[in-house]
């Protein structure tokens, strides 16, 4: 009987431990905020700004409303060619030289071609917001559309597409195949 009554008594603490605990989970839960603050530029540009200050890290992400979905039928790609046409130089930055401004200040960065739009992103030290900003705008504003660029990237996408897209032995990406299959209107019938 004594055994019962400890055993209950456990059981009975665990119980009030539990509740107890599950109870300031669902307070820090309900007191969890990410702030988010909406801005529209003179130009028109819309920046998204949510400040977290537990790493010393920025996030700069571009995203264009542009993808394959919108493009013209029949003259696909250019979302994806011009995604990589970004990294090709511009008016202060030469062939490549934005990689190497993100990568020589301790940065990873990325860019994708998706349905509706492009996107660029930059992860780096955030003493570095500033030239990240200013990079950014500057190939926004200037690319280095020149011939010797664009046939290279040309090749570069149609490999990228023959290798990532159309060549998956075992059935690869099934959300690029989706759409022809799903759709009968042409803009959301294709996939790259």
């Amino acid at each position: 009987m004594k055994n019962k009554l400890l055993l209950l008594l456990f059981l009975a603490t665990g119980i009030v431990g539990f509740a107890q605990n599950d109870n300031a989970q669902k307070k820090k839960a309900s007191e969890f905020n990410i702030p988010v603050e909406y801005y529209k530029l003179n130009n028109g540009l819309k920046v998204i700004l949510s400040q977290d200050k537990s790493s010393p890290t920025v996030i700069v992400a571009a995203y264009y409303n542009i993808g394959f979905r919108i493009e013209p039928k029949d003259r696909t790609g250019f979302a994806h060619l011009f995604e990589h046409m970004m990294f090709q130089g511009s008016k202060n930055l030469g062939k490549m030289e934005f990689i190497k401004l993100v990568q020589e200040n301790g940065g990873v960065l990325n860019g994708s071609t998706r349905f509706d739009f492009t996107n660029y992103f930059e992860i780096v030290p955030s003493n570095k917001l500033e030239t990240m900003l200013w990079a950014e705008a500057d190939r926004m504003k200037g690319l280095d559309i020149t011939q010797d660029n664009l046939t290279n990237q040309q090749g570069v996408v149609k490999n990228e597409v023959k290798v990532n897209v159309l060549n998956q032995p075992y059935g690869g990406f099934p959300w690029l195949d989706m759409p022809q299959y799903a759709n009968t209107n042409w803009y959301n019938a294709h996939n790259f």
